[in-house]
Protein backbone atom coordinates (compact mmCIF):
# COMPACT_ATOMS: atom_id res chain seq x y z
CA UNK A 1 0.00 0.00 0.00
CA UNK A 2 1.47 3.34 -0.98
CA UNK A 3 1.53 6.31 1.39
CA UNK A 4 -1.41 8.13 -0.22
CA UNK A 5 -3.60 5.01 0.07
CA UNK A 6 -2.62 4.55 3.73
CA UNK A 7 -3.38 8.20 4.46
CA UNK A 8 -6.81 7.86 2.83
CA UNK A 9 -7.57 4.73 4.87
CA UNK A 10 -6.46 6.43 8.12
CA UNK A 11 -8.58 9.54 7.44
CA UNK A 12 -11.57 7.38 6.49
CA UNK A 13 -11.22 5.30 9.65
CA UNK A 14 -10.91 8.39 11.86
CA UNK A 15 -14.09 9.90 10.37
CA UNK A 16 -15.91 6.59 10.84
CA UNK A 17 -14.84 6.47 14.49
CA UNK A 18 -15.89 10.10 15.05
CA UNK A 19 -19.34 9.30 13.64
CA UNK A 20 -19.58 6.27 15.89
CA UNK A 21 -18.75 8.35 18.99
CA UNK A 22 -21.27 11.04 18.04
CA UNK A 23 -24.00 8.44 17.47
CA UNK A 24 -23.28 6.65 20.73
CA UNK A 25 -23.38 9.86 22.77
CA UNK A 26 -26.31 11.64 21.13
CA UNK A 27 -28.69 8.70 20.61
CA UNK A 28 -30.79 7.70 23.60
CA UNK A 29 -30.79 4.04 24.59
CA UNK A 30 -33.84 2.45 23.02
CA UNK A 31 -33.91 4.85 20.08
CA UNK A 32 -32.43 2.42 17.54
CA UNK A 33 -34.96 -0.24 16.44
CA UNK A 34 -33.62 -3.74 16.97
CA UNK A 35 -30.76 -2.54 19.16
CA UNK A 36 -32.28 -1.20 22.39
CA UNK A 37 -28.95 -0.99 24.23
CA UNK A 38 -27.24 1.20 21.63
CA UNK A 39 -26.73 4.81 22.70
CA UNK A 40 -26.32 6.50 26.04
CA UNK A 41 -28.26 8.17 28.82
CA UNK A 42 -26.36 11.45 28.44
CA UNK A 43 -29.40 13.39 27.22
CA UNK A 44 -31.27 12.62 30.43
CA UNK A 45 -28.54 14.41 32.42
CA UNK A 46 -28.00 17.58 30.44
CA UNK A 47 -30.67 19.54 32.29
CA UNK A 48 -29.27 18.67 35.71
CA UNK A 49 -27.62 21.47 37.63
CA UNK A 50 -24.19 21.81 35.99
CA UNK A 51 -22.00 21.50 39.05
CA UNK A 52 -18.84 19.45 39.42
CA UNK A 53 -20.72 16.26 40.30
CA UNK A 54 -23.02 16.52 37.27
CA UNK A 55 -20.05 17.04 34.96
CA UNK A 56 -18.26 14.00 36.41
CA UNK A 57 -21.48 12.00 35.99
CA UNK A 58 -21.67 13.02 32.32
CA UNK A 59 -18.04 12.06 31.80
CA UNK A 60 -18.67 8.63 33.37
CA UNK A 61 -21.75 8.07 31.18
CA UNK A 62 -19.80 8.95 28.03
CA UNK A 63 -16.85 6.73 28.95
CA UNK A 64 -19.12 3.82 29.84
CA UNK A 65 -21.22 4.11 26.67
CA UNK A 66 -18.23 4.29 24.32
CA UNK A 67 -16.22 1.60 26.09
CA UNK A 68 -19.10 -0.88 26.05
CA UNK A 69 -20.39 -0.19 22.53
CA UNK A 70 -17.38 0.29 20.25
CA UNK A 71 -14.29 -1.73 21.03
CA UNK A 72 -12.36 -0.08 18.18
CA UNK A 73 -12.14 3.17 20.17
CA UNK A 74 -9.56 3.75 22.90
CA UNK A 75 -10.43 6.83 24.94
CA UNK A 76 -7.44 8.86 26.02
CA UNK A 77 -9.29 11.80 27.54
CA UNK A 78 -12.85 12.93 28.19
CA UNK A 79 -13.38 16.43 29.58
CA UNK A 80 -16.81 17.93 30.12
CA UNK A 81 -17.02 21.71 30.08
CA UNK A 82 -20.12 23.73 30.90
CA UNK A 83 -20.18 27.17 29.24
CA UNK A 84 -22.83 29.15 31.17
CA UNK A 85 -22.72 32.29 29.01
CA UNK A 86 -23.88 30.18 26.05
CA UNK A 87 -25.90 27.73 28.17
CA UNK A 88 -24.19 24.74 26.61
CA UNK A 89 -22.15 21.74 27.66
CA UNK A 90 -19.32 20.42 25.51
CA UNK A 91 -17.65 17.01 25.65
CA UNK A 92 -14.00 17.27 24.61
CA UNK A 93 -12.80 13.82 23.68
CA UNK A 94 -9.40 12.54 22.60
CA UNK A 95 -9.23 9.01 21.25
CA UNK A 96 -7.15 6.60 19.27
CA UNK A 97 -7.83 3.22 17.76
CA UNK A 98 -6.15 0.03 16.70
CA UNK A 99 -7.16 1.04 13.15
CA UNK A 100 -4.97 4.14 13.30
CA UNK A 101 -2.23 5.31 15.62
CA UNK A 102 -3.46 8.88 15.43
CA UNK A 103 -4.69 10.69 18.54
CA UNK A 104 -7.81 12.50 17.40
CA UNK A 105 -9.67 15.33 19.17
CA UNK A 106 -13.44 15.60 18.95
CA UNK A 107 -15.71 18.25 20.51
CA UNK A 108 -19.41 17.48 20.82
CA UNK A 109 -22.03 19.92 22.09
CA UNK A 110 -24.35 17.83 24.25
CA UNK A 111 -26.58 20.42 25.75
Amino acid sequence: MDISSKLFVDVYNVEELKNSIINIILLQKGEVPGNPNFGSTVNSSIFDMQDGFALINLEDKIRDAINTQDDRIVLEEVVIEHIPEYNKTVAKIKFTSDLTNITTPLNITIG
